[in-house]
């Protein structure tokens, strides 16, 4: 009875364990299954990721590359292992690149993305930019996976960009002109070097106002408000004649123009243009105002009928007397009347044979003649 007891305990325990085993081989089988399937979904997104995805080992040699990154270095999945990182970059970038991997070995991951100059398979050039972390076999760290992306169009247009400021500083500091820039409420963002030559204030100092705080105080409210009449309509100007006071106390004559400055939306950010001095051309225009004040009073004052005759013997210019004589207003004589409708017709080919000498020898001495004279009635 016990032996039969014994047999049966044996055979429940014998089934027990083929049971396990077999729910153990089901796991095992489930869990390769689960394996493969994991395995294909991360290939799969390996190789169909548009960002670069790589592995190398500890030495920087390639272990596996996708699809992405195999184009954009221009190796074939079969050169990869023989392929170096350290090839791919230039001597002035193993430094940090050394860094960055002892960073990785020590804390598991990248702290921060990394910059990279790579020279692909044809010597040609491009940029990316890195995040790398360890790979675990088991428990034991074997290689760093990165993922790398492709900012060599970014890389260019930042280039372009630099050279264009470099340009546009070249002639800023160079040309004639101050060029400046202002935000919406008319203080100054930008003032090219050129604001001490016309001012006197040093772009710094220029940082610190606002337009209107250089106009002449005579004329600041008035201009200020013609200016911010413009930037509400976001119009571009140009010769904008205003009175700026130097930094010495002198009063300055500048022409602006300029033009807004739009956000995408199409608001106003503020304005760019620029100022040229043309003080000694208002002084010019002044000084020939007082002349021609001082001509026009001896021209006036004269005593004697006087006008000024164009080359075609048209009147340009009459005074006061001449009106009176030739009994026409000045309005119907300037431009309008020649010379000769006022001399008769006896005395008029020898009028216009002493004019004839007068062109052809112009530095000989005024000689005075006389002639008889038509006003208005004819007399």
């Amino acid at each position: 009875m016990k032996v039969k007891e014994q047999l049966i305990g044996e055979t429940e325990r014998l089934r027990k364990e083929v049971a396990k085993l077999r729910q153990e081989k089901t796991e095992r089988k489930q869990a390769e299954e689960a394996l493969r399937e994991s395995d294909a979904r991360y290939n799969a997104l390996f190789d169909r990721m548009l960002h670069c995805v790589y592995v190398h080992d500890f030495e920087g040699r390639f272990l596996d590359a996708n699809d992405a990154a195999l184009n954009l270095m221009g190796y074939t999945r079969e050169e990869i292992p023989s392929t170096n990182i350290a090839s791919l970059l230039g001597e002035d970038q193993l430094p940090t690149t050394l860094k960055t991997l002892e960073e990785i070995k020590q804390t598991g991951r990248q702290k921060r993305t990394t910059e990279y100059k790579l020279r692909t398979k044809d010597g040609n050039y491009v940029w990316v930019e890195t995040e790398a972390c360890l790979v675990y076999r088991g428990e034991e760290p074997y290689a760093i996976q990165g993922i790398a992306r492709d900012i060599t169009a970014r890389k260019r247009a930042e280039e372009k960009l630099r050279e264009n400021e470099e340009r546009f500083r070249d002639i800023a500091e160079t040309t004639l002109e101050w060029i400046w820039e202002v935000d919406i409420n008319g203080k100054y963002t930008y003032a090219s070097p050129v604001s001490e030559k016309i001012l006197g204030y040093e772009p710094g100092e220029i940082l610190e106002k606002h337009f209107y705080d250089l106009f002449h105080p005579d004329d600041r409210e008035e201009l200020k408000k013609a200016a911010f009449e413009t930037f509400a309509q976001k119009q571009p100007f140009r010769e904008f004649i205003n009175r700026n006071i130097h930094k010495n106390g002198k009063t300055v004559w500048v022409s602006t123009s300029g033009v807004p400055v739009l956000d995408e939306k199409g608001e106003l950010l503020g304005y760019r243009g620029a100022d040229i001095d043309i003080t000694e051309r208002k002084q010019a225009e002044e000084e020939l105002r007082r002349s021609e004040g001082k001509y026009r009073n001896i021209f006036e004052n004269t005593g004697t009928a006087t006008v000024i005759i164009e080359e075609d013997t048209t009147i340009s210019t009459a005074n006061t007397q001449f009106e009176r004589l030739s009994g026409y207003s000045r309005k119907q004589i300037e431009g309008k009347k020649r010379w000769t409708e006022f001399v008769v017709k006896d005395d008029l080919e020898r009028m216009q044979k002493h004019h004839k000498k007068r062109r052809i020898d112009a530095d000989a001495a005024p000689k005075s003649y006389e002639f008889h004279f038509i006003d208005r009635q004819g007399n």
